[in-house]
């Protein structure tokens, strides 16, 4: 492939697995003099993945006015620049249009260099018509984005979308809104590890919080309730993710109960540990009593009190929860789950009495 001097070449890069790279992209990264980066510290690590070592520019959507000039300058030197983003195509949700405005303007060539992009990713396993509208990041506020669903929600075309996962029941109570009667794909983490494509109806509210708020019903098991649909009996696998140390995880069922299995979390711990715990760079809400609280059931006379100490302890009538515990720290895993619950109870500030290592016998 002969590289061009005074020549823009728009750069795919991968959005996960660095080995999504095209051949063609890393020769033209090798043998370009200036790559222009939406964040030079994400993409040093593709470029030294690969061996790569070029001058680096940043050039984003808060500088990219200011760095036109120069950038043109540099080509009226003959040099050979590339643009890419912090993952995927370029342009696409990504700075660069200004850029590609002047180049032709100016007459300086243009080259694309196809590669991975997430929409056409997600598109290709939805199983959705493939004539499709991208719109890319929605407004953020009410207004704007009324505005535009409204008129997107006259199109029968398959539409994608970019959202911020904090935001994601956001946007998805405003789809209920505009596109009664279809299908949703969220595609998440699409190459990497820990890749995930969840197909749901877009009408009905089948999408619960594990909240107290929730619960309404623990006669026979913790089912929990938001107006128009009810999972039953989820206790189980909520004890398995908090004695795992886990408060970030999305379930997907499909019928209206979680399997109960052997009445314990046994198995849902072990399936858990198999798929992998992975840490996440964000804070914690924890709760810590400074006063007694108790609550009692009327119809059963069943009571739990929450009383503040400086030790842990836990104290349980399941009739089978030593056994359960016992089995859990036997086999090979067993001294790896007693540092886990052993951790939880430290990271509260309390020492552990127990002689099992305090698990949620529940």
């Amino acid at each position: 492939m002969k590289i061009l001097s005074k020549h823009l070449y728009i750069v795919s890069t991968p959005i996960g697995n660095l080995d999504d790279i095209t051949l063609r992209a890393l020769e033209v990264l090798k043998n370009s003099d200036i790559i222009l980066c939406e964040d030079t510290r994400r993409s040093i690590k593709l470029l030294s993945h690969y061996k790569i070592k070029k001058k680096l520019i940043s050039y984003h959507k808060f500088n990219e006015k200011k760095q036109l000039t120069k950038i043109i300058e540099y080509f009226n030197e003959g040099k050979i620049l590339s643009l890419i983003s912090d993952a995927g195509t370029p342009l696409l949700s990504d700075p660069g249009r200004l850029l590609v405005n002047r180049c032709v303007e100016t007459g300086i060539q243009i080259t694309p260099i196809p590669g991975v992009s997430s929409v056409t990713a997600s598109i290709s396993v939805s199983g959705f018509k493939d004539q499709f509208l991208f719109y890319g990041f929605l407004p953020k506020t009410q207004n704007e984005l009324d505005k535009v669903l409204v008129s997107l929600s006259q199109s029968n075309y398959t539409q994608v979308f970019f959202v911020p996962s904090k935001k994601i029941n956001f946007y998805i109570n405003n789809f209920k809104k505009y596109f009664s009667g279809r299908k949703i794909v969220i595609a998440k983490e699409i190459t990497k590890i820990h890749e995930a494509f969840i197909r749901e109806d877009i009408d009905g509210d089948n999408l619960i919080e594990a909240h107290i708020k929730h619960i309404s019903n623990t006669d026979r098991g913790t089912n929990l309730d938001n107006g128009s649909f009810r999972i039953h009996t989820s206790e189980h696998v909520l004890a398995a993710l908090t004695g795992l140390d886990i408060d970030n995880c999305y379930i997907s069922l499909d019928g209206a109960e979680v399997p109960i299995m052997d009445g314990s979390s046994k198995f849902f711990i072990e399936a858990i540990e198999n798929a992998k715990i992975v840490e996440q760079n964000a804070l914690r809400e924890e709760f810590f009593p400074t006063e007694k609280i108790s609550y009692e059931c009327e119809n059963t006379g069943s009571k739990i009190s929450i009383i503040p100490d400086k030790n842990y302890s836990l104290e349980s009538k399941s009739f089978n929860a030593t056994k359960i515990i016992d089995d859990l720290l036997k086999d090979d895993k067993g001294p790896e789950r007693k540092k886990i619950f052993s951790k939880n109870l430290r990271k509260k500030g309390k020492d552990c009495k127990c002689a099992k290592g305090c698990v949620d016998q529940s």
